[in-house]
């Protein structure tokens, strides 16, 4: 069997003109022609501004939003308010009207009761003048 060894030659690194570096070192989009490492970064940095500028306009709809859902808790705040007065004065009324009813149950049965005597002396009157004429 053969053994199957690879020879492996050191390369010497060549130097670059000068105002030229690799694409892992020197400046994004440096004067000069671009590398394919400038258009990934390029690319990158739009990618990154697109998702900041999701991110901005997602923050203006939480704070309009925020905006909104406040003005809406006030006017409930107030609504609430509103119909806490509206209770209580309810309450006063039926107070009040329950103090009137009263009186009238007690006018009523006076009521009653003279109906029931003015009803008894025309009965007492027939008797007395049937029995004891």
């Amino acid at each position: 069997m053969q053994s199957k060894k690879v020879l492996i030659m050191p390369i010497q690194p060549q130097r670059l003109p000068e105002g030229l570096a690799p694409e892992s070192e020197g400046p994004l989009l440096a004067p000069g022609p671009i590398s394919p490492g400038d258009i990934r970064a390029l690319y990158m940095l739009l990618d990154i501004q697109r998702t900041l500028g999701g991110m901005e306009h997602a923050i203006k709809s939480l704070e309009a939003t925020d905006g909104s859902h406040g003005e809406k808790i006030q006017q409930t705040a107030r609504q609430a308010d509103k119909t806490e007065f509206a209770l209580s004065i309810l309450e006063k009324a039926t107070v009040i009207q329950g103090e009137k009813i009263q009186r009238l149950e007690k006018v009523i049965f006076v009521v009653e009761v003279l109906v029931i005597a003015g009803a008894m002396v025309p009965l007492i009157s027939y008797f007395f003048n049937h029995f004891f004429k």
